[in-house]
């Protein structure tokens, strides 16, 4: 419990995150960049956490992902 959130908790905070952006990007048609682009304001929270998210390869590991079961 890094932040005193339990793991069942956190565990359920991110299913619903990653759920709503699938939604979003299949509601709107839009590409996923266009999406950030629209909810992430310059130097703002948001997108430093997208930066983070980047940084620690989750955009590669998501690529590689795919690419392994296209093999």
């Amino acid at each position: 419990m890094k932040y005193g959130v339990p793991r069942a908790q956190a565990y359920a905070l991110v299913a619903q995150m990653v759920k709503g952006s699938i939604v979003l990007v299949l509601k709107t048609r839009e590409q996923p960049g266009v999406l950030k682009d629209a909810v992430c304001l310059p130097g703002g929270t948001t997108i430093r956490r997208v930066c983070s998210l980047e940084a620690d390869g989750f955009r590669a590991g998501c690529i590689h992902s795919i690419d392994t079961i296209l093999e």
